[in-house]
């Protein structure tokens, strides 16, 4: 099974950590009829359950009724999310948890929710259910958030917010099937949990939408790597030096401020994308990273060298 102090093992160098945040799961369901059944089942289901600590919310919204179940461990650490619905007519079950946080004895209340909802293993749902989102990321240490541009070859285009203490980049949205958040983790750490580091820290998350690939088929590495040779991450200088060997006016400005290639005809775009890995910083390292998250995804499955959990 995949947990916090196993993702701390599996590291790129000692300067860029890698690792899966959150994971949304949806069970497969034949039509409406078992979509609803399973969705009414997994309610009663939970008000059954005893143990950690359950949270459970109702409310309403325009496009149809949401209900919410959240599960807290003994130190009120959230380990699963469960949230129930119908949208456009059509039922839904999603579990969201975030490997990264849970420890090992997490997955036993995630395992005791899973049987008691659906009467199956973990192991049946890493098999069977669609991964409708989930968040990777590369941590670059001693990267300060502000000595960082993020290119795409992508057709999505930057956003950036600004909270009250950092501002985080946006290359898409949450609606994109690929889109990337940078920010300033070191910064985001001391905001939620008061945790101070000594050193700079930024964070490159990529979110995912799948709508036809369970976990399983991730472990059987049959999704690409979605960051290299679509997504750079160079310092201002390298960026302003790439540009100058295009002569083009404003060119720095277009790509800084748009964070994309997309605009630019083809055999340009062809030209760039190839001459820009030379240009990254020495961090950015997603050809490393990838093989390293595929690790981690075979760690959810005991056939593919993972650690066998048995509830």
């Amino acid at each position: 099974m995949l947990y916090q102090e196993l993702i701390k093992e599996f590291q790129v160098s000692e300067d860029v950590f890698v690792g899966i945040d959150k994971v949304v799961l949806s069970p497969k369901c034949a039509d409406c009829k078992q979509g609803f059944a399973m969705m009414l089942g997994v309610r009663d289901s939970l008000k059954a359950i005893e143990g950690p600590d359950l949270r459970i919310k109702h409310h309403q919204k325009s496009s149809g009724a949401i209900w919410v179940a959240r599960l807290r461990n003994a130190d009120k650490k959230r380990i699963l999310t469960l949230v129930v619905g119908v949208y456009g007519g059509h039922p839904y079950v999603h579990l969201v948890f975030n490997p990264s946080k849970l420890n090992a004895d997490d997955w036993f209340w995630v395992e005791l929710c899973v049987f008691s909802c659906f009467d199956q293993s973990l192991n049946w749902l890493f098999q069977n259910a669609i991964v409708k989102k989930i968040e990777l990321y590369i941590d670059l240490i001693g990267v300060d958030i502000h000595g960082v541009i993020p290119v795409t070859s992508r057709k999505i285009f930057r956003k950036n917010y600004a909270g009250k203490t950092s501002v985080t980049i946006y290359l898409g949205t949450r609606t994109n099937r690929f889109s990337l958040a940078v920010y300033d983790k070191r910064q985001h750490l001391l905001d939620t949990t008061k945790t101070t580091i000594p050193h700079a820290l930024t964070r490159v998350e990529a979110r995912l939408i799948l709508e036809s690939m369970t976990l399983r088929d991730l472990a059987e590495g049959k999704l690409k790597d979605p960051l290299t040779g679509s997504v750079f991450i160079l310092s201002p200088k390298a960026l302003e030096d790439f540009c100058l060997v295009y002569k083009g006016k404003g060119l720095y400005e277009q790509i800084e401020q748009e964070g994309t290639l997309a605009g630019f005809n083809l055999p340009a775009r062809k030209h760039m994308v190839e001459a820009l890995p030379s240009r990254c910083i020495s961090q950015w390292k997603s050809h490393d990273a990838w093989p390293i998250l595929l690790k981690m995804f075979r760690h959810f499955f005991p056939d593919l060298g993972g650690l066998p959990y048995n509830f």
